[in-house]
């Protein structure tokens, strides 16, 4: 018995376990598609955003400019489904991890 193929969107969540977010965001941008939009597409790019700002610098404009970025994601993934909880965990944890830092989310 072979297993189901992977959507774009479970390959994508593995690559960020695997700590590649780069190549998850590649893979995400490759297959959005503006009619199949979805809540968890836009988690995931929020994650990796907020991956891509954890290794780099702190403090630096690139950091901050991709915390902004994940939170617009997360946003997004909210305005899609308002009742995601993993998207409202997310979103709440990076305002606190900001406010915490001094970063504006403006």
């Amino acid at each position: 018995m072979g297993s189901k193929p992977k959507s774009y969107l479970d390959e994508a969540q593995s690559m960020l376990e695997q700590s590649r977010p780069n190549d998850a965001l590649d893979l995400l941008r490759d297959n959005w598609n503006k009619e199949d939009e979805t809540a968890a597409m836009y988690k995931l790019a929020g994650d990796a955003k907020r991956s891509l700002a954890k290794s780099g610098k702190e403090g630096s404009p690139d950091s901050k400019r991709l915390m902004r970025d994940s939170l617009k994601q997360y946003s997004k993934a909210l305005k899609l489904d308002p009742r995601n909880k993993e998207a409202m965990q997310a979103k709440n944890s990076l305002e606190n991890e900001m406010m915490e830092k001094g970063v504006r989310s403006s």
